[in-house]
């Protein structure tokens, strides 16, 4: 059951990012370690902009 937890957890948070990212919504042809930054950018943001502005 914890598996199905976290799961959900993660895929929420995905989706969050996706809304706020439109880089994240399409298809990504960049290899692993650029996707992987890409994403991490995107976490860094969306965590920042949500610290300042949590209404948003």
């Amino acid at each position: 059951m914890r598996h199905a937890k976290a799961r959900n957890i993660i895929e929420t948070f995905f989706g969050a990012l996706k809304q706020r990212w439109a880089v994240l919504r399409n298809p990504c042809y960049y290899d692993v370690k650029m996707t992987t930054l890409i994403i991490i950018a995107c976490d860094v943001l969306h965590n920042y902009l949500t610290m300042e502005a949590p209404d948003d």
